[in-house]
């Protein structure tokens, strides 16, 4: 069997389009984190990969996995994270929380060995992966700016509208080398970021110290970096939502 290189831009690309079959054919249904399961599994599968694992344990963290982990041709050491954008999920605090602890147990998974590699994948269909994710605006309420409303999604995605809102902070969406990286300032955080950040914290704390005998410390920052987003697609009257899907590898701070 032909095998290659492993590229993160077409496995990012094998998602979009398996997806967006999906919905075609009507199976929106089946559509869900567990499933992007299969297309990557299926793409890795062939290409030169030692070996491909779903639901890896951590090893920093007792009774933590992330769902799937693999070895490429370079040796390294890969983890994936999945999210799947749906009825608007992205919107709630429960999910802002569980997105950012993703970026958390990666973060901890990559530790100082350069062989480890962490990345964050998040897809849906296209009008909720703009609305809901990529230029979701929480408007502050009340005095104290901990409360938001969060406006009604827009019709259709805008191109002229500039990436910005709550998930910004935490990732970039601007496709230029040069604008690919976000640092997410943990230390200084304030509001429902700050909230997050301790929360993190009190869910973390125990199963670092079960696994590592250690004390957990959150970071000062983090940085996430773009490494793939797909391109909108024109809607046509009548047709399916296709796929938009990002994927962010997560790396250390110089």
């Amino acid at each position: 069997m032909m095998t290659r290189d492993i590229s993160v831009n077409q496995l990012a690309t094998a998602v979009m389009w398996w997806l967006s079959y999906s919905s075609a054919v009507g199976r929106d249904y089946v559509l869900s984190e567990s499933a992007i399961k299969f297309p990557v599994a299926e793409y890795l599968e062939r290409s030169r990969t030692d070996s491909i694992e779903l639901e890896f344990g951590h090893p920093k963290l007792s009774r933590k996995r992330f769902d799937l982990f693999f070895k490429n041709e370079k040796n390294e050491k890969n983890v994936f994270e999945f999210k799947y954008i749906k009825n608007n999920s992205t919107r709630s605090s429960d999910e802002k929380q569980r997105i950012f602890n993703d970026l958390m147990r990666l973060y901890l998974y990559l530790g100082n060995n350069k062989k480890h590699k962490g990345y964050f994948l998040i897809c849906g269909n296209q009008l909720e992966f703009v609305s809901n994710f990529q230029t979701l605006i929480l408007k502050p309420t009340g005095t104290n700016g901990n409360k938001f409303i969060t406006p009604m999604f827009r019709s259709k995605p805008s191109k002229k509208k500039k990436a910005e809102g709550f998930y910004t902070k935490w990732f970039s969406f601007e496709t230029d080398n040069s604008k690919s990286k976000k640092i997410i300032d943990i230390k200084n955080a304030t509001g429902e970021y700050k909230t997050i950040y301790d929360n993190f914290m009190l869910e973390y704390k125990n199963p670092y110290k079960t696994k590592t005998n250690g004390k957990l410390k959150l970071p000062d920052n983090i940085t996430t970096n773009l490494v793939f987003l797909s391109e909108d697609i024109k809607q046509q009257t009548g047709l399916y939502q296709p796929t938009k899907i990002g994927i962010w590898e997560i790396i250390k701070t110089i």
